[in-house]
């Protein structure tokens, strides 16, 4: 094992053991039995995963953001062999590797030259902060998304994209687009085209389960998937905000921030409420890009 590998390895430890929950706390998509065996599979993405206690503010997140960005490093540097090569010649070398037709070219680029910029600051203390933004070197972040900036990071490390689920997917995608924020960035306009890319709303997502409609009780794979997660506003507890964008209160909606797990004869979905409430028309046999493979 060569040195870089070693220190990839132990920072993973360190952000495994430290930081995340992986006991009883931990999050679960599933559980399937073959015989006497039990296998459970964990929800292992952006917005899904699960802190220790102590790490949950954004201060918190601010502190440990150099540990998550010695990891991205440490990986960059190992995918290019470009061992004591400083930042700006690994972010140069990731620019010039950019191939428009894969998004992950384009995702990694931007992720490592936000997180570059941000880790400099944080560690020189050099940076303007507000109660919800953070500004350096002519860019703006909420403070709040330094968290999905960790989340990202050691989503992309640890799991990679190939052989994910688009949810999965979707979810890293869909959060480094909410903290860049900018319609004109390279990464935004590319994951735009992409026609499944749903922007995930709220801060984290919760398993939610669909419904016997109050018109249908069989999924058909014809009908709407908004009938079978839907909610009357007066359902919800509704603020005063919510009341007034819905003013109807037997208003049929779907709600942020939440998932599905639908399984049928064709296999298992996982897709975000986001999509229902971007495309309302979105029938289930329209769900095949969201399939999931529980190996």
């Amino acid at each position: 094992m060569d040195i870089i590998e070693e220190q990839l390895l132990i920072t993973q430890h360190i952000i495994d053991h430290a930081f995340l929950k992986w006991g009883p706390g931990r999050r679960f998509l599933l559980t399937k039995k073959n015989g006497d065996t039990t296998t459970k599979y964990p929800l292992n993405c952006t917005g899904c995963f699960d802190w220790r206690d102590g790490f949950n503010s954004d201060h918190a997140m601010l502190t440990i953001f150099p540990v998550f960005f010695d990891y991205l490093d440490l990986y960059v540097e190992k995918k290019l062999n470009l061992a004591g090569e400083g930042f700006a010649s690994k972010s140069a070398a990731l620019t010039s590797m950019i191939n428009d037709h894969k998004i992950e070219s384009i995702f990694l680029a931007e992720l490592y030259e936000l997180s570059a910029a941000l880790r400099n600051k944080v560690l020189h203390h050099d940076f303007e902060r507000s109660d919800k933004t953070l500004r350096f070197k002519q860019r703006t972040i909420r403070t709040s998304d330094v968290k999905f900036l960790n989340e990202i990071i050691f989503q992309y490390v640890r799991y990679g994209v190939h052989a994910k689920s688009w949810y999965e997917i979707n979810a890293m995608y869909s959060h480094l687009h909410s903290v860049i924020n900018d319609v004109g960035n390279r990464f935004t306009v590319a994951v735009r085209k992409n026609e499944n890319f749903v922007v995930l709303h709220g801060d984290a997502q919760h398993h939610g389960r669909l419904h016997d409609s109050r018109r249908l009780c069989e999924k058909e794979s014809h009908h709407r998937v908004f009938d079978y997660c839907c909610s009357y506003v007066r359902s919800g507890n509704p603020d005063s905000a919510l009341l007034e964008k819905y003013p109807d209160p037997d208003q049929e909606i779907v709600f942020s921030g939440l998932y599905y797990l639908y399984e049928n004869d064709s296999g298992l979905f996982l897709f975000p409420s986001d999509l229902i409430r971007e495309k309302p028309e979105t029938r289930f046999s329209d769900l095949l890009a969201w399939s999931y493979h529980a190996a």
